[in-house]
């Protein structure tokens, strides 16, 4: 235990190290800058060290606030209060949390700023959850979903989703916690959010240890760890390790559940998280107990004890009380309002009756006037009548025509909501085809892989190798290919034509046809062109190519023969070259200029014999890495830049030169120029 704890310390200093390096930037230009831009900078500052650091967090959101306050910066001024909100919360002292997150509610409503009121929203349910009250938060959660889905706020929206699925968790409804939380999986994978989908898995994970289900709960933990930035977010860290703790103490394994608790306090006491070092002492007390370690148990329970004391503690209970209390207020004073402006109108509608009384008094004093003013003239007022009736009847026809209008309107409304039914329908109908298409592909994908040599298959041959394989879609129409004669080492790497399906299906037929071709009588005695050359063959054969004006699929391929015996390789290839490399010394060994396929200048294929040093490496490759657009400019990456690049991490393990070419790749496309082929790069040490 003494040795763990050694390494946690160690870990604990790396983890600080590191999150110093990260902030070092933006703390060195605070002296730089002022005003609002200042502001921006010390809530980044904050924000970043919430989860890590929050009392130190504290001062540069307090500062922000100073600054905002007395300049009138009320955007920030907001979201100050909603970060150092979070800060308290983290720490347990959930009277300032809720304070703080009222007054950025406050300023939120009070300057229409409908982001902050939603994420503040979402604070206070939140909150909810550390509280154990899952109904209250999805009180609030059903204020931010509209909110968000206004705005297309898909952050704000994973945060919801992500939420409702914690509290259907309490509830135990463990389908609809499932449900949300995959709804938020899927938002941040479009977003390529990787710490935020780290932290999805993590509750993906908890869901299934309620559920009993250890081993898919271990494997969403372990996607949890790959994902998540545990260096900058400790609380999640303690959090994670206090589930494994649970769930290792579920399978009786009590050393690890042990380790993993401790981890957790430790964790938990760095970050001063009051809620997390009170769940790793229960988890604590629970272990000690199943080690009938009863003195250890018992210490243990009375800090949980302790800690339930601070953190549901009456003055909280009653401040949550107050903030709902508000909420009725609030709700009863939009009533009163209400009702008061129906009495205004009531007032105005008795206004109007008694003007249009007294109009009509007047009108009949008028009229009477003119009976005696004018009794000699009774032809003429018949004549008025008349036209007064004539006037009324229009008036009824204009009233029966708006009816039927009205009518009309209603029945266009009803046919809108058909429509709208129907859409509906189709949509749903629409999304389980795409399901159904997607588990298809992926299913493809699995056949796909399995025609092609395991790790344990290169292992066996090579001392060491590594396969860079990044299909653009599910499936990919490049593929690598090996065979093991007594005598010879077959290997090759391919690039059919198409992506996706299509060249997933080139790549089945031409894994097919090299396998049938490899297994032919006196095969081994051929040269490598000669079996391009019977490849070619027997594509065109399959394909129905016949002339020029029929589709010219095939593909591009690199095809090497190492003779065991002796320190030799032949090579031939089709668009791809195969590079060679001695110590800090690349050898080029060029291909033909043709396709395995129909094409205008179609020749013989040929081969070439080099000789080789033990531990020389070797590498095969297609040309989706070097035609990848990224970097400043939005250009190609080139052929060039490859080779210097190979040579350049030459030096390393291969296993450390895959990561090195999936970082540079990471680096040039710089999350914003998507993949437009797919990658694959074999590299073996011979």
């Amino acid at each position: 235990m003494q040795k763990y704890l050694l390494y946690f310390v160690v870990f604990i200093f790396c983890v600080l190290s590191l999150r110093a390096q990260e902030t070092d930037s933006l703390i060195n230009l605070l002296p730089k800058q002022e005003g609002e831009t200042k502001a921006k900078t010390l809530n980044k500052i904050g924000w970043s060290l919430r989860n890590s650091e929050p009392r130190e967090a504290l001062k540069y959101i307090q500062e922000a606030i100073d600054i905002s306050t007395k300049n009138n910066f009320s955007y920030e001024l907001t979201k100050s209060y909603s970060f150092i909100g979070v800060l308290y919360r983290n720490m347990g002292v959930y009277t300032q949390a809720l304070e703080n997150y009222q007054n950025s509610v406050d300023l939120a409503m009070d300057f229409g700023y409908e982001d902050q009121l939603g994420y503040a929203y979402n604070n206070f349910a939140n909150l909810y959850l550390y509280q154990e009250k899952p109904e209250l938060s999805v009180q609030y959660l059903q204020m931010v979903l509209p909110i968000a889905s206004k705005l297309k706020n898909e952050d704000l929206l994973g945060y919801a989703y992500q939420n409702l699925g914690r509290s259907y968790l309490l509830l135990n409804k463990f389908d609809s916690a499932r449900f949300f939380l995959e709804k938020t999986l899927e938002l941040r994978e479009q977003a390529s959010d990787f710490e935020k989908i780290g932290v999805t898995y993590k509750y993906l994970g908890d869901v299934e240890l309620e559920k009993n289900s250890y081993s898919k709960a271990m494997e969403y933990y372990k996607l949890a760890q790959k994902y998540s930035n545990f260096e900058a977010d400790k609380d999640l860290y303690s959090d994670y390790c206090n589930q494994l703790s649970i769930l290792y103490l579920e399978k009786d394994m009590l050393d690890s559940a042990l380790h993993y608790a401790t981890i957790s306090l430790n964790v938990a006491r760095v970050v001063r998280s009051n809620l997390r070092t009170m769940r790793s002492c229960e988890q604590l007390a629970q272990v000690f107990s199943s080690l009938k370690d009863y003195q250890r148990a018992y210490s243990y329970e009375q800090l949980v004890n302790n800690y339930k004391d601070s953190l549901y503690s009456e003055q909280v209970s009653k401040q949550i009380a107050s903030i709902e209390f508000s909420k009725e207020q609030l709700k009863k004073q939009s009533e009163i309002e209400l009702l008061q402006r129906d009495l205004r109108i009531e007032e105005l509608y008795k206004k109007r009756i008694t003007f249009i009384s007294a109009f009509l008094v007047i009108l009949i004093l008028i009229g009477f006037v003119a009976l005696v003013l004018f009794n000699r003239n009774r032809k003429k007022m018949n004549r008025i009548n008349n036209q007064l009736t004539q006037t009324n009847q229009l008036i009824e026809e204009k009233n029966k025509a708006l009816k039927e209008q009205s009518v009309e309107l209603e029945v266009q409304a009803n046919n809108l909501q058909n429509i709208n039914n129907l859409l509906e329908i189709q949509y749903k109908i629409l999304e389980d085809r795409q399901t159904f298409i997607t588990d298809s592909i992926n299913y493809a994908s699995r056949i796909q892989k399995a025609l092609m040599p395991s790790d344990d298959t290169l292992g066996a041959i090579f001392s060491d190798f590594f396969v860079l394989n990044i299909p653009r879609d599910i499936v990919s129409g490049d593929f690598y290919w090996v065979y093991q004669h007594q005598e010879y080492i077959y290997l090759a790497v391919a690039d059919s034509t198409g992506h996706g399906v299509s060249g997933s299906f080139m790549s089945v037929l031409s894994i097919s046809l090299l396998n049938e071709i490899i297994n032919m009588d006196s095969i081994h005695q051929q040269n490598l062109g000669n079996i391009l050359n019977l490849l070619r063959s027997k594509l065109k054969s399959s394909l129905g190519q016949k002339s020029i004006a029929d589709n010219k699929d095939g593909l591009d391929i690199s095809l090497v023969k190492i003779y065991k015996k002796e320190f030799k390789l032949e090579f031939s290839g089709a668009h791809n070259d195969a590079y060679l490399i001695s110590g800090r010394n690349i050898e080029i060994i060029d291909s033909q200029r043709m396709p395995v396929a129909i094409s205008r200048n179609e020749e013989p294929f040929v081969s070439t014999t080099k000789t080789f040093s033990a531990g020389d490496k070797l590498y095969l490759s297609t040309d989706g890495f070097q035609d990848q657009v990224g970097g400043v400019k939005g250009r190609k990456y080139f052929k060039s830049a490859y080779r210097d690049f190979l040579v350049s991490i030459s030096v390393h393990p291969l296993e450390t030169q895959k990561q090195k070419l999936n970082q540079e790749l990471k680096l040039w496309q710089a999350d914003k120029f998507k993949q437009i082929d797919d990658i694959l790069v074999l590299g073996v040490q011979l």
